[in-house]
Order: C-alpha cells, then structure tokens, then sequence
C-alpha cells in the first residue's frame, strides 16, 4: 500500500539511532496487561520509556504527516497484548486521546466461542464439540479486560470515553 510504504519511510528516517523495528519490540514490553502495574507504577526502565516514547512519536508524527489530516485514529483492540497502550500513550508520549469503548455483550462472546474459531469456520471446518474450556476463558478474558478499561478510564480517561454497546451499534448503525 502507497500510503503505508510512505509511513514506514518517513518513520524510518526519525528514529535513528534507534532502529525502526524496534517498534514492535517497544510496543510487546511496554503494552501488555502483565506489564501494566509497571507502566502504572512508573516502574519500567528508563531505556524502554525513552526507546517506546521515540517509536511512537515517530510513528503517529508519519501517519500525520502523510496524511495531512489532524487526528490519528487507532482502531487497536486493548486485548491481553495492548490493554496498556492508552495509558503509555498519554503518559510517555503525551499525547490527547479520546477514546471509544466498543463493548459486546459478555453472552454473545462466550456463545462465539462456543461455535469455534473463525478462521475454521471461515476454511468450513466445523467443531463438534462444545469448546467449553475456550467459553470459560472468553469469558474471563472479558471479565479482565472490561474491569481494565473501566480501571483506566476512572484513573486516566475521565470524560474522554465513549463506551458503545457493540449490540447496539449493530441494530442502529446509522
């Protein structure tokens, strides 16, 4: 894609001395949720705070630069791996985040998971057995991760959420 190659260029040439994939790298130290009470804490190193705050500047600087536009939408999902990537973003970047919580009701996702994964379904391959272990673990999955989100919204976030019911959003798309 030409606008991507053209991010990754302009990234490219902001990060030295730091090596431009090192992003990923920032991003699977500094994010994730067993890291969060580092991030929260102040706790984490100052050579990842510093490497992470580069990357990320650098990263969102190209997105805006190529696209001329004034706001950055990042559609990640805050699951095990990004829950913590508001808060670093506010607090080693400083950057002004409004954010929208899209959340589905917790029944919905178990009865998904009980089908079986997509990308099985999607090849036609169908489970019959009842995925129990895989509902019990959705099931908590997104127990921790709305109690998470409510968690940095109250402490991080205060009038800068939007929380949408994703049934909600289906039924009245527009």
């Amino acid at each position: 894609c030409q606008f991507w190659s053209q991010v990754n260029k302009k990234y490219a040439t902001k990060v030295s001395p730091f090596k431009a994939k090192d992003l990923n790298l920032f991003i699977k130290i500094v994010e994730p949720l067993f890291t969060l009470p580092l991030l929260v804490l102040n706790l984490l190193p100052h050579r990842i705070i510093e490497g992470y705050r580069k990357h990320m500047q650098a990263f969102f600087q190209a997105i805006l630069e190529t696209s001329g536009r004034k706001v950055v939408v990042d559609s990640s999902k805050s699951t095990w791996t990004n829950i913590g990537r508001p808060i670093a973003m506010k607090k080693i970047c400083g950057f002004d985040l409004k954010l929208i919580h899209l959340v589905r009701d917790g029944r919905g996702i178990i009865y998904s998971r009980l089908k079986g994964k997509n990308m099985l379904l999607e090849k036609g391959i169908k489970t019959n057995k009842k995925n129990q272990v895989g509902a019990f673990y959705a099931a908590i999955s997104w127990l921790i991760t709305n109690i998470t989100s409510l968690f940095v919204e109250y402490f991080y976030f205060r009038g800068k959420v939007l929380r949408v019911n994703y049934e909600d959003l289906v039924l009245n798309y527009k």
